[in-house]
């Protein structure tokens, strides 16, 4: 299985960016993503929780949003939220995951879980 990355929409920029130099990287618009841009939820969590990839977006409120955490929960997909207490930057965002890209990319191995990905690091905030 070629497990992957996907940033959703939130983080389009900075997929592009990070993809220059992280061949496993997969957003709307690239080649190895079947689906368009505005595709709900369900549908790409689905694929990204059958693939084993682990996904990554900005949703500060994702601990409010009791839908999105089922749905992960229930397509054992793993994730990534970027949660800072500001808005970055397309730069900054950059940053931030490339400071932190090793233990990002232990999320494939791990079990499939919800992470917060903050400027002091990478914490798994649910396991199921």
């Amino acid at each position: 299985m070629n497990q992957r990355f996907f940033f959703d929409a939130s983080l389009l920029g900075v997929a592009r960016i990070m993809a220059q130099s992280h061949d496993r990287i997969t957003y709307p618009g690239h080649s190895k993503w079947p689906f368009g841009q505005d595709e709900d939820d369900e549908t790409w969590l689905q694929l990204v929780g059958d693939r084993g990839w682990c996904a990554i977006f900005r949703d500060k409120r994702i601990r409010y949003r009791t839908t999105e955490r089922a749905a992960l929960v229930r397509h054992r997909a793993r994730a990534v939220v970027v949660a800072t207490s500001r808005n970055l930057t397309i730069k900054d965002n950059v940053a931030l995951l490339e400071r932190h890209w090793s233990d990002v990319e232990r999320t494939l191995v791990d079990a499939p879980a919800l992470y917060h990905l903050t400027s002091a690091g990478l914490r798994k905030k649910l396991t199921y």
